[in-house]
């Protein structure tokens, strides 16, 4: 393996030199930079961050031990403080001890002996306390997880188990459960005495016999979990078998399953088993009515991390402390819909019958096609339900064709609607007002994203639809290389500024040009952003409209188009695409997501619900080093697509069901993960879905700063246009100019005159 004096000795510098380059310290040339830079990667030199370590005598390794890594519960909370500690330029030593005490022990030994900051803590025996005298002794800042130990300064995380095994409980009573058995590992791990504690004395306090309550404790892994479900089903804790099996981890009910699926007794094959889980996006025990119990432990191990690194940085006046994240406080919403959500919608179909669902042509139809077998298993088997897929100029028009649509052409049962249409297609009686579907008191908004419903599904009070796909406009930068030391350093030379995600239109443009091969022969990708002219060019040039201070009409309602900031702002989009692919103009969203997930663009404007692509290891080169940013200028358009029934169908009451389960929480995560973007609030708080899309947090902090499109019907008094039409309107002139068939100025102009001519009598 080569080493620093490798390097040195190649390109003719000193050690003190590449160590500069290496930690990008000291003075250092642009020419013996590269040289050294080009050497390193000619040998391929790997700096010892080790070596880096205790020469500077910096303590920055952290020592993890945990049982398994197999328990999603445990790989979870280690890919939370994993993320936080490898952010905060930490080195992790990772230790998985198998439940093994003498390995646990060698672990803490050869710990010890090393340089370690701090160490976290899962321990197989923390009825041991001998085993941690050492731990005291050094006094190494600690954190202890799930399993609490009498040791002096150390810190403890957990979840409130108590919370949990009464809510379990009280849940599974409810639900006329009452003779239950519990599979729990050993009494001297806290989480498993505590949830014991709790669930019992919520039994108890129910009025139940504890008699009746079986509780097993188990060895802690599969074949332990196993013999104990055995027991159980062989009578050897009573005469009777249990309603339900309840484990406390993951691990356990894998066992206990195995146990189960052996019987050749229906009664007991036919016994319902659940488990505590961190994550539940599908119904996959036998009790689908069941209560789940989520553990957020990706949260967990963030907790944990943090609360080190404090231990760490104030280590000398640091008092222990000891965090239990309250269960009320992270069930997630889906859970609470369990709970609370409205009975679903159903209707006695006895005949097959089919319906004619008109979709985008995207991902989310995709996604829907594919469960659409679900529905039919769970919902309705004598419903068919034929999608057909359009581009969108062509979707708008079919559903305006609808009213004179030929006999014996396929009549149109449920439409995916833009919410930018809603306006039009309601006053020209397009579709069914569904109140007269719900039942008495029922509140169908219950679930979703703050403010979706009113933005996405109702129009003047009333509910046409059901929110289906929601649409978030971000900004998408390839990370890797705005953090990349030589890039910044060239841009610093070029501009005077360091790098940094854009807050403006012109910071956007000029990195833009910066990152585009053509202005930048330096530059290590081809286009500095990605750009789409297809269909609608208004939702990229309304942002920097409104940025530029304009708008599409003035306080008088009259046309503003062609206003000086209008022509401003257009000037500084038509810039935007010198520096995207010259066919940039006719792509549509779902190909600028295929421009930027090739690695040709620096950035990318575009709405979640289309990127679910990059993410795709095997479709995308830039899974993991994009981040994500508010638009330039702060002013996203709204947008957003929902499910409705059309006023033409001959299945009105089957088109809503179909909607109820297609927007449902049932499927909402399972429909996000094939490429869909649901608009429930349980999305956002799923810690596996949130590691796949972290922005969708961010997404919906933005969706609440979105401004909408502008309706004529809304903006301006007696306009005989459509929404859409108006649209149109716009887009063709943007277009014209961008391509250069007009100037910014003489477009905006005719495109103000086309909308005046329109504004008379209906």
């Amino acid at each position: 393996m080569p080493s620093i004096k490798d390097v040195a000795r190649n390109c003719g510098v000193s050690y003190a030199t590449v160590s500069n380059v290496i930690n990008n310290k000291g003075n250092v040339g642009e020419s013996t930079r590269k040289r050294v830079e080009d050497a390193i990667k000619a040998l391929h030199y790997i700096p010892h961050a080790g070596a880096r370590t205790l020469k500077a005598d910096i303590k920055n390794v952290i020592g993890v031990i945990i049982p398994s890594i197999d328990d999603p519960y445990l790989a979870r909370f280690y890919m939370g403080l994993q993320e936080s500690l490898l952010h905060n330029k930490y080195i992790i030593n990772l230790i998985i001890t198998d439940h093994i005490a003498s390995i646990e022990n060698q672990a803490l030994d050869e710990l010890l002996k090393q340089r370690i900051a701090g160490l976290i803590l899962m321990s197989c025996q923390p009825e041991n306390r001998d085993a941690f005298h050492m731990l005291q002794a050094k006094q190494i800042p600690l954190v202890l997880v799930d399993r609490d130990i009498d040791v002096k300064n150390a810190n403890y995380v957990s979840f409130d188990y108590k919370s949990i095994g009464k809510y379990l409980c009280t849940s599974l009573l409810e639900k006329r459960y009452k003779r239950i058995a519990l599979i729990t590992g050993p009494s001297s791990y806290t989480s498993e005495r505590n949830f014991i504690e709790g669930f019992s004395s919520a039994y108890e306090e129910k009025g139940n016999n504890i008699d009746d309550l079986i509780i097993v404790k188990s060895v802690y892994n599969r074949f332990g979990a196993f013999k104990s479900m055995t027991e159980i089903l062989n009578y050897q804790y009573g005469s009777e078998l249990p309603d339900i099996v309840i484990t406390s981890n993951k691990i356990l009910y894998d066992g206990a399953r195995e146990a189960l699926v052996m019987q050749s007794d229906p009664q007991k094959k036919n016994i319902d088993i659940v488990t505590l889980e961190e994550e539940k996006w599908l119904e996959a025990v036998n009790a689908e009515k069941l209560t789940t119990v989520y553990r957020p432990a990706k949260k967990l191990g963030t907790v944990a991390s943090e609360l080190l690194m404090e231990n760490i940085t104030a280590q000398k006046i640091h008092t222990p402390k000891t965090k239990i994240l309250d269960f009320y406080d992270l069930v997630t919403e889906a859970n609470k819909q369990t709970t609370v959500e409205i009975k679903p919608f159903h209707i006695d179909v006895k005949k097959e019958i089919s319906l004619s669902l008109f979709m985008l042509q995207d991902n989310s139809t995709w996604a829907i096609r594919s469960l659409i077998p679900n529905f039919k298993y769970t919902i309705n088997k004598n419903i068919d339900v034929n999608i057909r897929e359009f581009k969108y100029e062509e979707l708008y028009q079919q559903i305006i064709d609808s009213k004179s649509t030929a006999r014996g052409q396929l009549p149109m049962d449920i439409v995916m609607i833009d919410n930018f249409w809603f306006p039009y297609l309601v006053k020209n009686d397009y579709l069914v007002e569904l109140s007269e579907f719900f039942e008495e008191g029922e509140d169908v908004s219950v679930g979703f994203i703050p403010k979706v419903f009113e933005d996405y599904s109702m129009y003047n009070g009333q509910y046409f639809a059901l929110p289906f796909n929601f649409i978030v406009q971000l900004l998408f930068y390839r990370k890797d290389l705005f953090d990349d030391q030589g890039i910044k350093r060239n841009f610093y030379k070029k501009y005077g500024v360091e790098l940094k995600v854009p807050k403006t239109w012109d910071e956007y443009n000029a990195i833009a040009e910066f990152f585009t091969k053509n202005y930048n022969e330096a530059s290590p990708i081809q286009f500095g952003n990605t750009a789409t002219g297809a269909t609608s060019t208004i939702c990229d040039y309304l942002p920097r409209l409104w940025a530029y201070g304009g708008s599409v009409f003035d306080r008088n309602r009259e046309a503003a188009i062609d206003s000086y900031e209008a022509v401003e702002a257009l000037k500084s989009y038509i810039r935007s695409f010198d520096y995207a692919p010259p066919y940039a103009i006719n792509q549509w969203y779902y190909e600028e997501v295929e421009e930027f997930s090739k690695g040709n663009a620096a950035m990318m404007i575009n709405f979640i619900a289309h990127t679910a692509p990059l993410i795709d290891l095997e479709y995308s080169t830039v899974a993991g080093k994009f981040g994500v940013s508010e638009l330039p200028g702060g002013y996203p358009v709204l947008s957003g697509w929902s499910l409705g029934v059309h006023k033409s169908s001959l299945h009105k009451e089957a088109a809503y069901e179909f909607i109820r389960w297609a927007t449902s929480s049932k499927i909402a995560i399972p429909y996000t993960i094939l490429g869909g973007c649901t608009p429930r609030s349980s999305l956002n708080q799923t810690e596996e879905i949130l590691s796949l899309y972290p922005y969708f947090i961010f997404a919906e902090e933005q969706f609440l700063k979105s401004r909408k499109r502008t309706y004529p019907f809304d903006e301006v008094v007696n306009v005989n246009i459509s929404d859409r039409e108006f649209e149109v309107i716009i887009h063709k002139n943007i277009k014209r100019a961008v391509i250069g068939e007009l100037t910014p100025e003489d477009a905006l102009k005719t495109a103000a005159e086309e909308l005046r001519k329109h504004k008379g009598a209906d």
